[in-house]
């Protein structure tokens, strides 16, 4: 018999994910050339990993391209929220392109938190595209194995 573990954090994520995809690919083929690219300057969504391991969750989005001080990280209420913005070249023209699939503008991420972390424990880092949020659990909230000896 194997015994896994029920994690409503991946399922509420995974559905998530499936959901954003439906939108995504039933927007995309009904609009038209000028409104896709209006979407690509606008609000995007950065892809994110959320790893749980024994005592901390880790979160990690690829944002290539923006800069460390474009990016807020923040807990409210309980959810983290990640938001800033990828610009484009100041030196570029929007004219001057032949096509832009990158999306530029700003971008929000929320993810509502389990009370069993210690929301006073909180890091975050930024290197080479990727920011990595480590959340620490409470240690009385930690899963301990005791062994149990059959005689």
């Amino acid at each position: 018999m194997v015994v896994s573990r029920w994690d409503p954090l991946h399922e509420l994520l995974s559905l998530q994910q499936r959901m954003n995809r439906l939108f995504d690919n039933s927007l995309s083929r009904s609009r038209g050339d000028e409104e896709q690219q209006e979407m690509a300057a606008g609000t995007w969504a950065p892809p994110v990993d959320i790893h749980d391991g024994p005592d901390k969750i880790h979160l990690r989005a690829d944002i290539p391209g923006v800069r460390q001080e474009d990016i807020e990280v923040r807990i409210e209420n309980s959810v983290l929220v990640i938001r800033g913005e990828r610009r484009m070249e100041p030196q570029s023209k929007r004219e001057d392109f032949l096509r832009v699939e990158r999306p530029y503008g700003t971008f929000s991420r929320s993810f509502s938190l389990p009370p069993t972390l210690d929301l006073g424990r909180v890091g975050a880092e930024y290197h080479n595209g990727v920011l990595e949020v480590t959340l620490h659990k409470r240690p009385e909230t930690q899963a301990h194995t005791v062994k149990i000896d059959v005689q």
